[in-house]
């Protein structure tokens, strides 16, 4: 009951920053999908095609698209309108963030990070879901993910923030110049 809660109450925060950027029927990859309930619900919510993207298939709805990452090699010949990576860098080693950015970047016109903020209930949610999603701990701080991700060309962008959700998220966006 308070996973659905929380998974709720994330989904309206997610739903309120990285909605304004998508349109109905864009090619939408959502890497590091896990068990796609967020892939889910923008299919739903935006009328977008959405495909999920992980290192393990874990999807509870097999009608989405899935795309496996193999040696961080998004494993596909599309191109996407648009691709997210919602909380999923600090799960990724820090020597191994700048290959999964540039994969990215290779395979859609826009990239979107959400990012969350270092703090004790980002890192308590994270240990209590270690069994099943790598964590190494990569966290960094909105200063340090802004220029870090300025070398790939992103920049930062304000966020609206839930007053109901505790952990703090940072956003950037990348477009390919037309």
């Amino acid at each position: 009951m308070i996973r659905d809660l929380t998974r709720s109450i994330r989904w309206h925060e997610i739903r309120d920053n990285i909605g304004p950027f998508l349109n109905a029927k864009e090619n939408v990859l959502d890497i590091g999908c896990d068990t796609g309930f967020i892939t889910e619900k923008f299919n739903h919510v935006f009328g977008c095609y959405m495909f999920g993207a992980d290192v393990e298939m874990r999807l509870k709805n097999k009608a989405i698209f899935w795309i496996l990452i193999n040696n961080g090699v998004i494993d596909t010949w599309r191109r996407f309108d648009t691709a997210l990576l919602i909380d999923v860098l600090h799960h990724v080693p820090y020597e191994k963030q700048a290959a999964l950015i540039r994969e990215a970047q290779r395979v859609a016109d826009r990239v979107i990070i959400l990012e969350s903020e270092p703090s004790w209930i980002v890192r308590l949610t994270d240990w209590t879901q270690r069994k099943s999603i790598p964590n190494p701990g990569a966290y960094r701080t909105h200063k340090r993910w802004s220029a870090f991700l300025l070398l790939f060309g992103f920049y930062s962008y304000p966020i609206t923030k839930s007053r109901w959700y505790p952990i703090r998220h940072c956003m950037f966006t990348w477009e390919v110049l037309k």
